[in-house]
């Protein structure tokens, strides 16, 4: 393994390791910011200083109202409220403020000691209140409770404002610093969010590039098999002109030979049958040079006419034309019935012309040709089969290709078109052509169309 592959692994793990060290970095500072709010969330939520010192305020401005109250009575001044009301109050302030959370926030700072004693003795005022209130009772009773009272508890909210502020300085710290590591852990997860965001940019980037480069490759091979296909069609093109052109060109240089050679020796009879078979190499010739040079034109020029046909006429009509061609070759005819199809009659007879000339031409002299006329689906059929030579099963895809010749008939005459044209024929029509075959066997070359609409019809009904 080289250094170059190595930096290139390098590389790739490290694409891999820096978004997930990115991830999971992110996760642990969101999980580390929510525990900070909660912890903040969980300490106010158990503050109870904030409105201790509002309890010993209004327990003291309670206790001075009724401390008033009786100086009042014993100066024999009005009262405007009853003594046993401003009583109740003061009861329900201490006893709000010596239960609960304040009783241990007064535990904490040591302030209960000191109004222990006091409170108690406060809370039994109840009957000598009412007494005093029936004038049975000098005040000086009461107020001998209460200016104690009072003067503790000014006491106790000096102590607790005091603690109060301390308190409140420290917990402005703590949420000072709080909120400093929520900062920082929030920079980090923008940091975090960032690098995965440029890697996922990067990653989309790459991934579109490759796409490009996949497509401009997939372009690339696309044009290599034209280029390939365009090659192979010359040197077929190539082969088969090399070696059906060659046979004409032979006959006619032999026989002009001989005439030279001969000179006025020659009798009459013999220039005649020499000048014959140089006129029929010369057809041979141009009619080769026709096919293979015009095929394609002729193809795309040709002008379809669909009509409603009998196909198994057109068959018999054909097959009537290859027995004068060629008459030691029996044609075999099976036509089930009448058969209707929406074709150009001209063209099937080409194509159909071409299926039994190929027969004849690979077959042995006076091998039977089957052509038989069936409707398969929504489609009729005519197939031709043979016993002829075949063609291997690796080769069949290829006989409907242009120039295409089998190794199997390259020795017998022929051009590579005919097939080519057959099927170009056919799907001009809306029809189709297949063939199947086995090597030393036969063929069998089959040409379906569309089926009229009338002949459906009579079918259905």
């Amino acid at each position: 393994m080289g250094p170059r592959v190595l930096k290139l692994r390098l590389a790739q793990s490290l694409g891999y390791v820096l978004p997930l060290a990115a991830v999971v970095t992110l996760t642990l500072l969101f999980i580390m910011a929510l525990v900070r709010l909660a912890e903040i969330q969980q300490d106010m939520r158990h503050n109870v200083s904030a409105n201790m010192l509002w309890v010993v305020t209004q327990t003291q401005a309670e206790s001075l109202t009724l401390s008033a109250a009786l100086h009042a009575v014993e100066s024999n001044q009005p009262q405007s409220q009853d003594l046993t009301q401003q009583f109740n109050l003061l009861h329900s302030r201490l006893r709000l403020l010596l239960e609960g959370p304040q009783r241990r926030y007064l535990d904490q700072y040591h302030l209960w000691p000191l109004l222990a004693q006091p409170s108690e003795q406060a809370l039994q005022l109840g009957p000598l209140i009412k007494q005093i209130s029936a004038g049975q009772l000098p005040p000086s009773v009461a107020l001998d409770v209460l200016e104690p009272l009072n003067a503790i508890l000014r006491q106790v909210a000096s102590k607790t404002m005091v603690v109060q502020w301390e308190e409140m300085g420290g917990r402005m710290d703590k949420y000072r610093d709080a909120v400093l590591v929520i900062i920082f852990l929030m920079i980090g997860i923008v940091i975090c969010s960032l690098i995965i965001s440029v890697r996922m940019f990067l990653a989309l980037r790459r991934n579109r590039q490759t796409r490009e480069m996949e497509r401009h490759a997939a372009v690339l091979e696309s044009e290599l098999v034209s280029e390939r296909k365009v090659s192979e069609l010359y040197r077929s093109f190539g082969a088969m002109v090399s070696h059906q052109f060659r046979t004409p060109l032979a006959i006619i240089d032999a026989s002009m030979q001989r005439l030279l050679r001969m000179g006025n020796k020659i009798e009459p009879d013999e220039i005649a049958r020499r000048v014959g078979k140089v006129r029929k190499a010369t057809q041979r010739l141009t009619r080769l040079i026709d096919n293979t040079l015009i095929a394609d034109q002729y193809v795309d020029m040709v002008s379809v006419r669909l009509e409603d046909c009998d196909l198994g006429l057109l068959v018999r009509e054909v097959c009537q034309s290859q027995r004068i061609i060629a008459p030691a070759s029996p044609l075999n005819i099976d036509i089930q019935s009448t058969l209707r199809v929406t074709c150009d009659p001209s063209l099937v007879e080409h194509i159909l012309f071409n299926f039994l000339s190929n027969a004849v031409k690979y077959s042995e002299p006076e091998a039977n040709i089957h052509i038989k006329v069936f409707q398969e689906g929504e489609h009729l059929c005519c197939s031709v089969s043979d016993q002829g030579i075949g063609v291997s099963q690796e080769q069949l895809e290829q006989v409907f290709d242009r120039y295409f010749r089998s190794d199997a008939v390259a020795a017998i005459q022929g051009t590579g078109i005919g097939l080519y044209v057959a099927r170009k024929l056919a799907l001009i029509q809306g029809g189709q052509i297949r063939a199947s075959s086995v090597e030393g066997h036969g063929s069998i070359f089959t040409l379906c169309l569309p089926a009229a609409s009338t002949y459906l019809a009579e079918k259905s009904s």
